[in-house]
C-alpha cells in the first residue's frame, strides 16, 4: 500500500507540474495577444490624433472685410464670403495677412519706442505735464507755489485745452484751470524760447477773455485771469527765478488794474525754495528723485502703473495720429492754393479734389488775392 501511495503521490505530482506548465504557455499567449491588441488601440488612437491635428493646421480663412468664414466656391474658383458675400484668391489673402503682419511688427516697434520715451519724460514735455496736471490737487498745489497763496482752490481743471480765436482758428492750451473765485489760469510748458515770446502771453490773454465772455456781457465781469509759462530757459535773461508782468500807468507808476496778469517762471533756478524745490522737480526723470509727493505719486503712476503707461501710450498715439492729419491737411491746402492760383476750377471742384470743405476753399482764395 505504501509503495502504490508513493506512486499515485509521484504521478499526481507530475500531472500537476504538466497543468501548471500548459496553464503558462496559455497565459503568455494569451497575454502576449492582449499586448497586442492594445498596441493595436494605440495605434488607432495615435493615428486619430494624427488626423486630429491635421484637421487642426487646415487654413480657416476669415473674411477681411466682415471676419465672417470663406468657403470654398467652386463655380468661382475664389473664397467666398458666406455673409458679405466678396471674394478673395488665396493670394490675395495671403498679401493682406503679410500687410496685417507688417502692421503689428511696426505696432510693436512703435509700442518699444513709446516706453522708452515714458521712461525719459519730464514736467518740462508739455504732453506728459498736460496728464500729470489734469489732476485737479496737483493744479492747485501749483499755482499754490508759484502765486504763493495757499488758499487758493482749484475749481476745475483742463489738459490740452482747445480754444478758438474770433477767425475760428483753435488753439490748444496746456493746462486750463478756474478757481473758487472763478479767476482763470492758462499754465504753458515752453521748452523753446520761440514759444515764450512777449506776444504769445498777449494772445493768449486775449484769447481767454473772448472765450469767456458771453455775448452783451459787461466788460467789468471780465474775469481775473493768469498766463503762466514755465520755460526752460530764462526767457528775461535777468538771473530771476520768476517774473511777473502788469500793466502799469506810466505817469503815476501805479498798477493799470485790468486783473490782466502775465507771469514766466524761470526753470533754471533750482534753489532751496519752494519754486526752487518745484523747479527741480519739473527736470526729473524720475520720480524717486523729486522732493514734492504729490507730483511724485503722479509721476509714477503714469511711468510705473499698467494703467497709466497705457494712457500715455494711448496719448502719444493720439499725438502721431494727430501728427499726420495735420501734414494731410498741410498737403491739401498746398493743392488747392494751387489750383486756385490756375483759376480753371471752381470751389466745389477744388474742395472735392483736395478734401476740404467750400469754407475753406473761400477763405484760401481770399489768402491769395490778398
Amino acid at each position: 500500500m505504501v509503495e502504490r501511495s508513493s506512486i499515485e503521490l509521484f504521478s499526481t505530482a507530475l500531472f500537476s507540474i504538466l497543468i501548471v506548465t500548459l496553464l503558462k504557455d496559455t497565459i503568455c499567449v494569451k497575454n502576449n495577444i492582449f499586448i497586442h491588441e492594445i498596441c493595436a488601440s494605440h495605434k488607432l488612437i495615435c493615428e486619430t490624433q494624427e488626423m486630429r491635428i491635421s484637421m487642426d493646421d487646415t487654413i480657416a480663412y476669415k473674411c477681411p472685410c466682415c471676419g465672417a468664414s470663406l468657403v470654398w466656391g467652386s463655380k468661382e474658383q475664389e473664397l467666398v464670403c458666406e455673409y458679405c458675400d466678396n471674394k478673395f484668391t488665396e493670394a490675395q489673402l495671403k498679401e493682406i495677412a503679410d500687410e496685417e503682419n507688417t502692421k503689428d511688427l511696426d505696432f510693436e516697434r512703435k509700442h518699444k519706442e513709446d516706453l522708452q520715451r515714458i521712461r525719459g519724460f519730464r514736467l518740462l514735455d508739455d504732453d506728459f505735464m498736460s496728464k500729470v496736471f489734469e489732476d485737479k490737487d496737483c493744479t492747485e498745489f501749483l499755482l499754490q507755489i508759484i502765486l504763493n497763496r495757499t488758499d487758493l482752490k482749484v475749481l476745475r481743471v483742463h489738459g490740452q485745452y482747445d480754444i478758438r480765436n474770433l477767425q475760428g482758428r483753435s488753439v490748444r492750451l496746456d493746462i486750463l484751470a478756474v478757481d473758487t473765485e472763478e479767476r482763470v489760469y492758462n499754465i504753458e510748458i515752453q521748452r523753446s524760447d520761440k514759444g515764450a515770446v512777449v506776444k504769445r502771453a498777449r494772445y493768449n490773454s486775449s484769447l481767454i477773455d473772448v472765450n469767456i465772455t458771453e455775448p452783451g456781457e459787461k466788460y467789468e465781469n471780465l474775469c481775473e485771469s493768469y498766463i503762466i509759462f514755465i520755460t526752460e530757459n530764462d526767457i528775461m535773461k535777468a538771473g530771476l527765478p520768476i517774473y511777473h508782468v502788469d500793466r502799469i500807468v506810466k505817469e503815476t507808476g501805479e498798477l493799470f488794474g485790468d486783473e490782466s496778469h502775465i507771469i514766466y517762471v524761470n526753470s533754471q533756478i533750482k534753489d532751496e525754495s519752494a519754486l526752487g524745490k518745484l523747479m527741480h522737480d519739473f527736470s526729473c526723470t524720475d520720480a524717486k528723485d523729486m522732493n514734492y509727493k504729490i507730483l511724485a505719486d503722479r509721476v509714477r503712476y503714469f511711468k510705473e502703473d499698467e494703467k497709466g503707461v497705457a494712457t500715455m501710450c494711448r496719448v502719444m498715439e493720439e499725438m502721431r495720429n494727430e501728427t499726420a492729419r495735420e501734414t494731410e491737411h498741410a498737403k491739401a491746402i498746398k493743392v488747392a492754393k494751387g489750383m486756385l492760383q490756375s483759376g480753371k476750377l471752381s470751389y466745389e471742384e477744388i474742395a472735392e479734389i483736395a478734401e476740404l470743405s467750400i469754407d475753406e476753399v473761400k477763405a484760401l482764395d481770399e489768402k491769395v488775392i490778398a
